[in-house]
């Protein structure tokens, strides 16, 4: 299962968060685009870094799907969680009060 699928469901699970997904490849703008395009992905929470190798040292961005847990005030919540392992559906059910599944 890729990221994409995977917010997917966790958006079922997790109504109330927003997922946004920020592309650290270093590719040009209009050749994420048309990833994005073709791919149907939803576009108005992807993003992309203007230079992405600055960024990955700026915010250790060592892995791919590094995930990052803000709350409403902008606070960093969880600085580095993986979107694919259980502890992750529990940190997000216990910060949305939601019934773990």
């Amino acid at each position: 299962m890729d990221s994409h699928e995977t917010v997917e469901k966790l958006k079922e699970q997790f109504p109330e968060v927003n997922f946004i997904a920020v592309n650290v490849n270093n590719q040009k703008v209009s050749g994420w685009q048309r990833y994005i395009r073709q791919n149907k992905f939803k576009s108005e929470h992807e993003y992309i870094f203007r230079n992405p190798e600055i960024a990955k040292k700026i915010l250790a961005l060592n892995n791919v799907y590094k995930v990052i847990v803000i709350d409403e005030n902008s606070e960093i919540l969880v600085a580095n969680a993986n979107m694919f392992s259980t502890e992750f559906k529990k940190t997000l059910a216990a910060l949305t009060g939601v019934e773990y599944q």
